[in-house]
């Protein structure tokens, strides 16, 4: 077998790098294989995966002598059950980039049967310890808390700040993604942004206020994505999020995804921020109507533009604010995502027809499409589909407001078979559809010939036989019943 150049595999693996087995299975085909696969298969160890006994068997067999003898010394011998008897291959330790504040927990909990709570937190100690001073550039931070550990962990951060390790500073200066909960005490988020300048995306949990936050917020210097939930265990009003907004308006020119996702409690961001945001290319807001102030707030986004936006996905804003984003967005979106639409019952079709035309005369590049329809709105729909010739999925919702619509599945069905784009064939019903056999029997005889379907809806069961045999015949490729009708709605 004939050497492959290093580079050359570590472009190869680095493609890979998600698939485990298949780069596990490289990293047994010879030496040089093994060296460069397992950096990049330790880089995240415990990605989506339950606990690993064999990783607990690895951090107790690496831990240094002088943390071994100190645990030993306060009656906690963590190498009793240890199963790793002959020193490992690699130092694996040091190729971890992405550090996860919970796991440090599960391993310390798994580590001892003692329930004190000082051998607890003395096994934690050792391990960060350990992991900071073997880790040279942590890409990935992770100091969110599950329910179970949630005042034990910020207790435990205050008690061992992590950047009074030694070789912190080596660990952390080229931190990229941090995900955190903003009830930290602010001298910890402080001494992050005394070293932490470059990262490039922040996810934040019980959003709120929190001066050390907003220092570290305000310092980077290239933040790309920010993304918020809604406090679970606080509530607080509007002008808590002041000081977020101003450190968020300093990244205004790198910024490029803003997202605020199950804002329960009302919590809103000042709605002047967003006209300061000009390179958005994705914005993602949900749960419009427990604002504050969701007027001024929708009001500030009808009048904001946002020419370099990509991607919108948008829950409980009114027909009007949706239409006037889409209207500022010169030409740019591929995916629009619209949710729980806010209108009146008594509404005639006009608002609806008007959203449809925004889209069809500012979106000629759009892709993926979520929409609720009403069925005396279908001609309309038609110039959609017809001007928007590169979608690729749609996601289609009936009217919330039943009684006032008149549901025929019939006519929406012969209408996609007949001016669907050549590239559209991903589709996805959610709610008060009521298909029955005719139709769908119709649609897929019409649609033969074409590119395979991908068919999801609600009790696909009950049609299942039809189904089946037109995905034998090679007309459908896959059907599914519909699960997330949320994040994962262009998710085929």
């Amino acid at each position: 077998m004939s050497k492959i150049d290093n580079d050359v595999l570590l472009i190869i693996f680095d493609e890979l790098k998600n698939d485990n087995g298949t780069l596990f299975t490289c990293a047994l085909v010879n030496r040089q294989w093994c060296k460069m696969a397992i950096p990049i298969l330790w880089k995240d160890p415990i990605k989506n995966q339950q606990f690993n006994e064999q990783l607990l068997d690895i951090i107790k067999y690496s831990l240094p002598y002088e943390s071994k003898k100190l645990l030993l010394s306060h009656g906690i011998d963590i190498t009793s059950n240890l199963q790793l008897r002959k020193k490992p291959l690699f130092d694996y330790i040091k190729y971890c980039k992405y550090l996860r504040f919970n796991k440090i927990n599960e391993y310390a909990n798994l580590m001892t049967k003692s329930i004190k709570e000082t051998d607890y937190f003395l096994i934690k100690r050792e391990i960060f310890k350990f992991y900071i001073s073997k880790c040279s550039s942590i890409k990935f931070l992770d100091l969110n808390f599950t329910e179970r550990y949630y005042q034990l962990s910020h207790d435990d951060l205050m008690k061992y700040q992590l950047l009074k390790f030694p070789g912190s500073i080596n660990c952390f200066s080229e931190l990229m993604e941090l995900h955190c909960d903003s009830n930290i005490d602010s001298s910890i988020f402080y001494g992050f942004a005394e070293i932490c300048k470059f990262i490039q995306k922040i996810y934040i949990y019980q959003l709120y206020d929190n001066p050390g936050l907003i220092e570290l917020i305000k310092v980077q210097k290239n933040l790309k994505k920010f993304k918020y939930t809604a406090s679970k265990f606080i509530k607080y009003k509007i002008n808590e999020f002041t000081g977020i907004g101003k450190a968020l308006e300093n990244n205004s020119e790198t910024l490029l995804h803003f997202k605020a996702l199950d804002d329960l409690y009302g919590n809103c961001f000042i709605p002047g921020v967003f006209s300061k945001f000009k390179n958005l290319e994705k914005l993602i807001l949900f749960r419009l109507c427990y604002c504050f102030q969701q007027y001024e707030f929708e009001e500030q986004l009808s009048f904001t533009s946002f020419p370099k936006l990509k991607v919108i996905h948008i829950q409980d804003a009114s027909i009007y604010t949706v239409k006037k984003i889409i209207e500022k967005t010169d030409g740019n979106l591929i995916k629009i995502a619209i949710y729980d639409i806010e209108y009146k019952k008594d509404y005639d079709n006009k608002p609806f027809q008007d959203l449809i035309q925004s889209i069809y005369k500012n979106c000629p590049n759009l892709k993926f499409l979520r929409l609720e329809i009403k069925d005396e709105i279908l001609e309309d729909f038609e110039k959609l589909l017809i001007t928007c010739n590169q979608l690729e999925g749609l996601v289609i919702e009936s009217c919330r407001w039943k009684m006032y619509n008149n549901y025929n599945i019939k006519n929406l069905l012969l209408l996609l078979a007949k001016s669907s784009p050549i590239n559209l064939f991903k589709f996805k019903f959610y709610y008060y559809w009521d298909f029955d056999q005719i139709s769908l029997n119709l649609f897929f005889e019409n649609w033969r010939g074409r590119t395979p379907l991908k068919f999801y809806m609600v009790d696909t069961d009950k049609f299942l036989s039809i189904f089946e045999n037109y995905k034998n015949e090679g007309i459908i490729e896959r059907y599914e019943d519909i699960e997330d009708i949320y994040f994962k709605c262009f998710e085929w």
